[in-house]
């Protein structure tokens, strides 16, 4: 047995998959008391898995808090590996240091299966909870969780007298109950004949939170009807009826289908998986909960996390046919799900995802491919937070992670992020996302949600601190003068700080580290400093319509030239030797041009100011969007019209305004001498306003 188990531990390290895992935990036998060969083993799958893997992977944590609850011992590759497991499992709301503590992760004397009993008592603990305490054998209900001084107030039963304890003490000890009034009434039934002895324990085992024991069944039964409503020797006889008689004081469960609300629809869904976990429902109720979703209106801020929590339990208790027909017409009035042909979307309808539990988001990944399609979820993968991210990709084939990845001309920070801290399990090519560009316009990126905040903190810290990403980012570059360009243009960085980041980086690249100490660094943020001032003051005019086409122009290289160069790199790349590849240094330059025109691109069009040249007021000076007479020394006429930045036309004798010809003009009036280049010296005859010809093809 001792031989299998770790033969089974070595192959679930590499590939665990649910029937691996799940022969783990059977093998009884060795779970009390393993041996230090399948101790060595365990701890080697642990750490083949690693510790960002088991948070992110809810197969990979449940496994490894059932393998604590039924082990006891400790490794520090164990505790590791349970610390993972429960940082992947715990909501947001229970990260705070009280909690924390509480739990005994960090305390050596509290066993792996207490820590797991804490854990699971700590994630279902709420105010109105009932709770049984051993130690006094009595009963008391939760009134509030105080996670800053680390204690519960409890009100005990029946008295309702208040008192304070230790959070770790509670969870260590006591047993508590799924808060309702059926628990309620089985604390404190009305009267002898309320409960057979079955049922009453029916009822106990299907309310607590864990499992009882016999032993504890007794005990506690034992608390609730000695000596109050039975002495010792009627309590033992009624132990030992088996007689099913119906329990007065318990109530009819409404169907699902009769729900009134959406947390009635969770609790009622709930209550039955947990008393059968293979529960599905009916078709007639699956009928009646169509029209239920059907005439839901949209729900609000507030609504939307109880919509989830609904989502993930329909989840589990239907079969596919069923919930996409059930949520077919709710599905497009819920905004986490966004229509696949919106322009826009904005972030903050998506937050939710990156707010979720570990054991909530597996659900609504698999109710969003249900209900839409998995190219539904990669269309708007790249969209989400690194959170949703991991779970997404967990249990994804490669093939459709690529396509996630690169399916935005400008990745986000959690794509980034993703997949440096997956860059050992993935293909190497996928890292040639990780350029200077791509970080840089990333962690740059103003106004996002507080969901996205973390990867992009993290992606700018990493930029800085981690050596092995900076010399990543510098292979990855074309040339290092983009590196210089992208630091230059991040804009989220001030001077000195772009200064830094090229000293760091400058360390890792001798080219980089040349072009800095021969002073063309310098040379070039400075040029770069004076270019963003001047720019401040004075942007870039142009028609719309130039300006919608230089726009249409940066799409056309995102999303078509670029992926196109990407293929013909990985292409290349498969033929091996780059010393003789020419068909790869070919993409390669190519690369380095349309790197340098993107730069370009983005730098215009972030400068741009579009204007309609109808309302241009030409008065007696020449400004943008006028049309200038001019007299060459040689008598000779001339009609310049001064244009926009995008809108020079030689053949028409459309000049831009920044052009030496346009700078010559602009600001001179009629009679005014001008020296033009290429033409000598001029004299301008009028200025007007521009010809209609010509505004008519700026207007189109």
């Amino acid at each position: 047995m001792s031989t299998s188990i770790e033969e089974i531990a070595i192959i679930a390290g590499e590939t665990p998959t649910p029937d691996h895992l799940k022969e783990i935990l059977d093998a009884t036998p060795f779970a009390t008391n393993p041996t230090d060969e399948i101790k060595e083993a365990m701890d080697l799958m642990f750490e083949t898995w690693g510790n960002e893997r088991i948070e992110k992977e809810s197969l990979l944590n449940e496994f490894i808090l059932n393998y604590c609850a039924k082990v006891n011992y400790s490794t520090v590759g164990l505790r590791h590996a349970l610390a993972s497991a429960v940082k992947g499992q715990l909501p947001p709301y229970l990260t705070r240091p009280g909690f924390l503590r509480a739990i005994g992760l960090r305390e050596r004397s509290v066993s792996t299966p207490d820590v797991v009993s804490r854990f699971r008592n700590l994630l279902v603990l709420a105010a109105g909870q009932y709770c049984y305490i051993p130690p006094t054998q009595t009963f008391a209900k939760i009134g509030q969780v105080d996670d800053m001084t680390g204690t519960l107030v409890m009100h005990s039963v029946p008295e309702a007298t208040v008192y304070r304890i230790q959070l770790d003490q509670a969870l260590a000890t006591f047993i508590f109950f799924a808060g309702n009034s059926n628990v309620a009434r089985m604390i404190q039934p009305s009267g002898v004949g309320a409960f057979t002895a079955n049922t009453w324990r029916n009822t106990a085992q299907q309310y607590a939170v864990r499992h009882l024991s016999d032993s504890e069944l007794l005990e506690i039964a034992q608390a609730v009807y000695i000596p109050k409503l039975m002495n010792a020797d009627t309590f033992a006889n009624w132990w030992k009826s088996e007689t099913a008689a119906p329990v007065a004081t318990t109530s009819k469960r409404r169907a699902p289908g009769d729900c009134r609300n959406l947390a009635e629809l969770g609790k009622i869904i709930q209550e039955e998986l947990n008393e059968n976990s293979e529960y599905k429902i009916s078709e007639s109720d699956v009928e009646k909960l169509t029209k239920f979703f059907d005439e839901r209106r949209a729900p609000d801020d507030k609504e939307l996390k109880l919509v989830v929590e609904v989502i993930a339990i329909l989840e589990i208790a239907t079969v596919r046919p069923q919930l996409k027909n059930m949520l077919n017409n709710y599905k497009h009035r819920v905004m986490f799900w966004p229509a696949i042909d919106a322009p826009k979307v904005q972030l903050e309808n998506l937050e939710i995802w990156g707010t979720l539990t570990a054991k909530q988001l597996p659900h609504l990944i698999k109710t969003t491919e249900r209900i839409f399609s998995v190219e539904y979820l990669l269309h708007f993968a790249p969209l989400l937070p690194l959170k949703a991210l991991n779970t997404l990709f967990a249990d994804m084939e490669l093939d459709f992670i690529r396509s996630a990845v690169f399916n935005k001309p400008q990745p986000s920070s959690d794509i980034l992020l993703w997949v440096w801290k997956n860059r050992r399990t993935i293909p190497a090519d996928m890292l040639d996302i990780l350029t200077i560009d791509n970080i840089i316009d990333a962690i740059v990126m103003l106004n996002l949600p507080k969901a996205w905040g973390p990867a992009q903190r993290e992606l700018r810290k990493l930029l800085i601190e981690d050596i092995q990403l900076i010399k990543t980012v510098i292979d990855n570059a074309d040339d290092v003068h983009t590196i210089i360009y992208a630091v230059q243009r991040a804009k989220g960085f001030s001077q000195p700080e772009q200064q830094s980041l090229l000293v760091k980086l400058a360390r890792h690249s001798e080219d980089l580290k040349n072009i800095l100490e021969g002073g063309e660094g310098q040379r070039m943020m400075a040029n770069s400093i004076r270019e963003t001032q001047a720019e401040t003051v004075q942007p870039l005019y142009t028609s719309l319509k130039s300006f919608n086409a230089k726009r249409a122009e940066l799409d056309h290289l995102l999303n078509v030239l670029i992926p196109q160069n990407r293929q013909a790199i990985e292409t290349a790349r498969a033929h091996g030797d780059f010393r003789e590849n020419s068909e790869y240094d070919v993409a390669k330059a190519d690369r380095r041009y349309l790197t340098s025109q993107r730069n370009q691109m983005e730098q215009d069009l972030n400068n741009a100011q579009p204007i309609d040249f109808k309302t241009v007021n030409v008065g007696e000076s020449v400004v943008v969007g006028c049309s200038v007479d001019v007299k060459l020394s040689d008598g000779e006429t001339i009609t310049y019209h001064v244009v926009g930045a995008f809108d020079s036309n030689p053949d028409l004798n459309c000049v831009a305004y920044r052009t030496p010809i346009g700078q010559a003009l602009m600001g001179r009036k009629a009679k005014s001498a001008v020296e033009l280049p290429g033409k000598g010296k001029a004299t301008i005859q009028a200025v007007r306003a521009l010809d209609p010809n010509i505004l008519k093809l700026l207007s189109e």
